[in-house]
């Protein structure tokens, strides 16, 4: 189940148990909507569905190196999850479009801890199944879960749900008027200057150079792309006024919005490379099995979930502004990436590591988690579901670009160092099917062990920009006078 759609029935539902709408004829009407059982299961089946798909873009970390090497494709590691990424980050926008609510009260909170406990549990259930060479299950695992959730939507779900009175079946079916509204060029611009950016971010230093005219004609594709989307927004109310924007115009003028969105971009840029490297490197380096590899980064993903919910909760209880939740969560992310540089570039993982993890956890729940609390105190009313697509997609599409950053990274440093190490033919295996180091004598893996680690170093240093940059773009957040405050 998409969580746009989920989000959007969720927000619905808990607007309150009697919804008064305002029509354009300036009629008043009430709206009655589920309460007692049937909302508590509809709101807990949709968090199912919510979760499920947060899951996959973690559960994958620790299944990575069972993946591509049973597949053979080691040099394709970022694909697995920049691929899923990226389409989720370029469908994102047309799922709220369709469905558009009124208010959040709750919500927020429910979804901050749903999205946190996914990133949680994700490397574990990764481990779990890759340890016992099933890995394929890192992906059959929605399937009950999944039928779980669709089973209590049918048996809560009222068939006259949001709507004024009962209505047949064939009205659920999207209206031609609908998909007349919707925008898309927008979604094909940003979706192909995405994968455009994402596709020469994990080739190059693989299957061509930076000078190649195939990384430049990428690059510059994935440019035009870029432009053409934000112009296309900008000036399409003007001349289409019956198409409604994936990212409407008044967005560029709202500083604080715009400082959120940079923010959650930015965040989600270390968030996802941290997850997905740091459990590769304690497979291939510290030779841990999957399972411990997800064991050993509980303190990042555990301390995140934990400052999510601490963060919704002191926000709604102290009234702490926005701006100051946003800065205090990028200086902590900032602090924990720097520290994470400063691992040993060998087998070994200190103790002190765990709290390096810790603090950079800390930064990442706490923005993640103020910032979709914030939403509805920061954008107009109108503009809520699209608001929540926009702010959830930029931390994905970070994501992506993250990980396929990392991957440049890694690949290109292998490339180059290895060959001092190792026979050419040994190279080409290791970036096939990392699992052939396991088969070299030990003085060569150990060689070809610190050039990973030197590698992951290298990451993290270049996330270090990424988390410092979360700083200036929360100073967007504030403004003279009263605060935002998310309550």
């Amino acid at each position: 189940m998409p969580d746009a759609v989920a989000q959007d029935v969720l927000s619905l539902l808990w607007n309150a148990t009697r919804d008064r709408r305002l029509f354009e004829d300036g009629s008043d009407i009430q709206i009655d909507y589920p309460t007692g059982w049937r909302l508590w299961v509809i709101t807990i089946g949709l968090l199912i569905g919510l979760y499920l798909v947060n899951l996959e873009v973690t559960i994958v970390s620790t299944s990575l190196v069972s993946i591509t090497n049973d597949l053979d494709g080691f040099k394709k590691t970022s694909w697995v999850v920049t691929g899923f990424l990226t389409t989720y980050t370029g469908s994102y926008f047309g799922h709220y479009k369709v469905q558009e609510v009124q208010e959040f009260t709750r919500l927020p909170f429910y979804v901050s801890v749903t999205i946190a406990l996914a990133s949680l549990t994700g490397p574990i259930f990764g481990g779990l199944v890759a340890e016992n060479s099933a890995w394929r299950w890192a992906f059959y695992l929605n399937l009950p879960p999944g039928g779980l959730a669709v089973l209590m939507l049918i048996i809560a779900m009222p068939s006259d749900f949001g709507t004024i009175n009962p209505q047949p079946l064939s009205a659920l079916i999207p209206s031609y008027s609908l998909f007349q509204s919707l925008d898309a060029l927008g979604s094909f611009l940003l979706l192909g200057a995405s994968l455009l950016l994402v596709t020469v971010l994990n080739e190059t230093n693989i299957e061509f150079d930076w000078s190649s005219g195939t990384a430049i004609a990428l690059i510059v594709l994935s440019g035009v792309m870029w432009v053409a989307f934000f112009a296309w927004e900008w000036f399409m109310p003007g001349y289409l006024p019956g198409l409604k924007p994936i990212f409407p115009k008044r967005f560029f003028h709202n500083k604080a919005w715009m400082g959120m969105l940079a923010t959650n971009f930015l965040c989600g840029c270390p968030w996802n490379v941290v997850i997905v490297y740091l459990a590769q490197r304690f497979q291939l380096i510290t030779r841990l099995e999957p399972l411990d590899a997800g064991v050993h980064i509980i303190p990042y993903a555990a301390v995140a979930t934990v400052a999510t919910m601490v963060t919704c909760l002191a926000s709604r209880k102290l009234r702490i502004p926005v701006v100051y939740f946003s800065l205090i969560g990028s200086m902590l992310h900032t602090i924990g990436m720097a520290l994470l540089t400063t691992l040993p570039e060998n087998s070994s993982y200190p103790a002190k590591g765990y709290g390096f993890e810790a603090i950079a956890g800390a930064g990442v729940g706490i923005t993640i988690g103020i910032l979709t609390l914030a939403v509805p105190f920061i954008v107009e009313a109108r503009d809520l579901a699209t608001a929540t697509g926009a702010l959830n997609q930029a931390r994905f599409l970070g994501g992506a670009i993250g990980l396929a950053i990392a991957s440049n990274i890694l690949y290109g440093k292998l490339k180059s160092d290895l060959p001092d190490n190792l026979p050419s033919d040994q190279v080409n295996q290791v970036i096939e099917r990392a699992g052939v180091l396991d088969t070299l004598p030990e003085k060569v893996q150990k060689a070809a062990g610190t050039v990973f680690a030197q590698s992951y170093t290298v990451q993290f240093q270049a996330m270090i920009a990424f988390a410092a940059l979360q700083v200036p773009a929360s100073l967007l957040i504030f403004k003279r006078g009263r605060q935002y405050v998310a309550t």
